[in-house]
């Protein structure tokens, strides 16, 4: 059964729980996804996700292009059979958009860390 989730302390909550985050950027006419380790800000008015991104590269180049970009993660946490013999499972997923900002200078030891710890 889908739920969505909008209140932003269920989500951040939920994020702990994600290993990876998938980032969609804008290639031409598809997406380019990267999987990637991430962090969790403490701003309350919104979701601060923080990533590390090279200084160059195809993700950096994009971003320049077009810093909007989807995000996805999720936990499986069990497959079952369903009485017509098929197989299921039970999951948590977020799905969302937004966009990538550099760090402030003075938050960039916290985002470091946020990511390292995560």
């Amino acid at each position: 059964m889908a739920e969505t989730v909008e209140d932003l302390n269920q989500l951040r909550e939920m994020l702990h729980h994600f290993d990876t985050l998938h980032i969609a950027f804008q290639d031409d006419d598809c997406p380019y996804i990267v999987p990637m380790n991430f962090g969790i800000g403490e701003d309350q008015d919104k979701i601060v996700l923080y990533i590390y991104t090279p200084r160059e590269g195809k993700m950096t180049h994009l971003i320049k292009e077009n810093h909007h970009v989807g995000v996805q993660a999720e936990t499986l946490y069990e497959y079952f059979y369903k009485p017509d013999k098929t197989v299921s499972n039970s999951y948590s997923s977020i799905i969302g958009k937004g966009i990538v900002e550099p760090v402030p200078h003075d938050l960039y030891d916290e985002a470091m860390e946020s990511i390292l710890t995560h």
